[in-house]
């Protein structure tokens, strides 16, 4: 069955990240090198930041599938990986060398620059000659407790010798947490230089790591095949004789894409975002590939392809492929494709996670498919687009999938660098965690409000979901009033949250980015300590009868100076609740009328979320304050 759709929140702008020389807003940090640094003054913020290492350049966290950040509760321990910045250490290896970032206090302070590629930093690892886009994940011995036992295993893309400048072989470092016993090795997943990034990477409850990667074209590009052609599901076992971590193919999916043709006659295939991830109990997983493999006419926009692991990734099943154009929320909501004039929702990027129930959760971006007229297009192309949504999508079997609208997003087409200053313009970083148990998931996104065309001034929002209770929070800002506040570029979050935490009942561990002036200079990156959620603000139903009552409520005039009528067509008593961007109640009340005046003329411009609760059931209308 189908489920009904709340929008929980709505702002922002949507604008790629994908090329080079990008133009950046003016920034009070700096660059920090000389040990960890809390910039804000405790009690200052509502959180504060706290300095890690730099890279050389922004080409080592543009990339949301990455798991940059890591959190273990047993050891309330937290990593962040990241390309060096060679000035910091001593002038020596350049930008090709993987560093690592330590806090075994929550968050609270953390050790720099822990070397986990020694090889590259000695240029010993022919043919890899650079490291790009590293992710990592913390491996602890069974029962241990002491983060002095623990490692930080990473994975990355590389660049090589044998196709000079090219991709096409897999880094695979570890180091303990103080750095010592660091070890890289490299590996071919296909044996033909061509394997590529392998996102997700994260520790099941068993020991095991796990991470999914892509291939490339063994061939250039628009001549008779595509990129990521192929995917693999790779096992890591940690090996304690060598103190490194053994990769394997745990499973080559069954994913092909078809013969890459000129797009005119239809027939192309592509992926364009994909995960991995396991439930708390360790058997229980799903990889997801945003794509497509058909070679019909017209053909059908990226979309989700599930499989599914119920062993604990011994074997992976693939699930039925879901028809979302025929979901009544994407027919009322995406505007036709150009060719058909029929709505094919385009499934861009993503997260993902696995509650305690084993379901899948998603956050991804959804636009329309529009189809262009080269090949450098693969077939698809962003025209003239004013909205987009940020959804979470989840599903047990494949069959019957929850879809909920967390964001509109208001944007333009992929842009880069940004038209207008300050910049960059960027995605909308959807990530996704859980508490360690699976109880709780938590869901983010960047967005630069309804004021800004382009996501060039990015705050981080996010809403939570109890997967017990099927209450989810109100979206809020979660870097409002704290130093990102318009700056959380690239943030990124660990696979697991902070239950308990100092601030939060539930926190997420997070890392924003500082660039320099262009991509291709020197950044800095800051771990935002203390944003999160309260057990409180899981209250808002999704999914029960929603939809009997949408059709009896309109709300007038929106956008408001301040006061707004709400019509309320046959629903009796019903209850409504005002709340800002930071979940905070601003009006609450209640009435029997069918026409209800609602004075919010007191509060700031902004941005409000209307709830209407009645025995018939709930909906929530977004009013825009002037």
């Amino acid at each position: 069955m189908k489920k009904v759709y709340l929008s929980l929140f709505a702002a922002g702008a949507f604008v790629g990240a994908q090329a080079q020389q990008m133009a950046l807003r003016p920034t009070s940090h700096k660059l920090i090198d000389n040990g960890s640094t809390q910039v804000s003054t405790p009690g200052a913020l509502r959180a504060s930041s706290v300095a890690l290492g730099n890279a050389q350049n922004m080409l080592t966290v543009l990339l949301s599938g990455q798991n940059q950040v890591s959190y273990n509760p047993e050891l309330n321990s937290i990593l962040f990986v990241h390309r060096q910045n060679a000035a910091d250490n001593g002038g020596v290896g350049a930008g090709n060398v993987i560093r690592f970032n330590v806090s075994t206090d929550g968050g609270a302070t953390f050790q720099l620059n822990k070397l986990l590629t020694p090889g590259i930093l000695a240029g010993t690892t022919a043919p890899v000659t650079a490291c790009r886009y590293p992710q990592v994940t913390i491996w602890n011995p069974s029962g241990n407790t002491d983060p002095a036992n623990a490692y930080a295993v990473s994975t990355g893309a590389t660049l090589n010798s044998v196709n000079p400048g090219q991709w096409g072989i897999i880094q695979a470092s570890s180091a303990k947490f103080d750095g010592s016993n660091n070890v890289d090795a490299y590996f071919d997943v296909f044996g033909d230089n061509t394997t590529f990034h392998c996102y997700g990477v994260q520790t099941a409850s068993d020991g095991n790591m796990w991470a999914l990667a892509s291939r490339l074209s063994t061939t250039a590009d628009n001549a008779d095949q595509v990129d990521y052609s192929s995917f693999s599901v790779l096992k890591g076992v940690f090996n304690t004789g060598t103190n490194s971590v053994d990769w394997t193919v745990a499973s080559a999916l069954p994913w092909s894409i078809f013969t890459y043709n000129d797009p005119d006659n239809g027939l192309t295939g592509q992926a364009n975002s994909w995960n991995i991830g396991f439930a708390p109990d360790g058997q229980t997983g799903y990889a997801v590939i945003n794509g497509t493999q058909s070679t019909t006419t017209p053909r059908p926009a990226p979309q989700p392809y599930v499989y599914k692991t119920t062993d604990g990734g011994a074997n992976w099943t693939p699930l039925p492929v879901h028809d979302f154009s025929a979901e009544q929320w994407v027919i009322d909501n995406i505007p036709g494709a150009n060719d058909t004039q029929l709505p094919r929702p385009y499934f861009s990027d993503m997260d993902m996670t696995v509650d305690a129930n084993g379901k899948m959760h998603m956050i991804t971006e959804i636009v329309t498919q529009s189809l262009g007229n080269s090949s450098d297009s693969a077939g698809y192309v962003f025209t003239d687009l004013t909205t987009q949504f940020v959804m979470h999508l989840a599903t047990s079997d494949g069959i019957s999938w929850e879809i909920d609208k967390l964001s509109d997003v208001y944007g333009t087409d992929y842009e880069w660098p940004s038209s207008q200053p300050p910049g960059p313009g960027q995605s909308n970083r959807p990530q996704a965690s859980r508490t360690a148990d699976g109880t709780k998931v938590f869901f983010s996104w960047n967005s630069s409000g309804d004021s800004e065309t382009e996501n060039i001034l990015p705050d981080m929002y996010g809403a939570g979901l109890n997967v017990t209770t099927g209450l989810w929070t109100a979206a809020k800002s979660l870097t409002f009033n704290t130093n990102a506040e318009g700056a959380a570029w690239f943030h990124t979050v660990a696979p697991i949250s902070i239950t308990g935490g100092a601030d939060f009942d539930y926190e997420i561990p997070t890392v924003y980015a500082e660039p320099g002036s262009t991509d291709t200079d020197p950044c800095g990156f800051f771990y935002l300590k203390g944003v999160g959620f309260n057990d409180s603000e899981f209250a808002f139903g999704i999914g029960i009868t929603e939809n009997a009552i949408d059709n009896k409520v309109a709300v007038f005039p929106n956008p408001t100076n301040g006061a707004v009528e709400v019509m309320l067509n046959d629903l009796g008593t019903v209850e409504l609740s005002v709340m800002d961007v930071t979940g905070r109640m601003v009006a609450a009340e209640r009435t029997s009328k069918l026409q209800h005046t609602l004075d919010i003329s007191e509060q700031p411009a902004g941005i409000y979320m209307l709830t209407i609760r009645s025995e018939q059931g709930q909906t929530t209308r977004r009013i825009v304050k002037q």
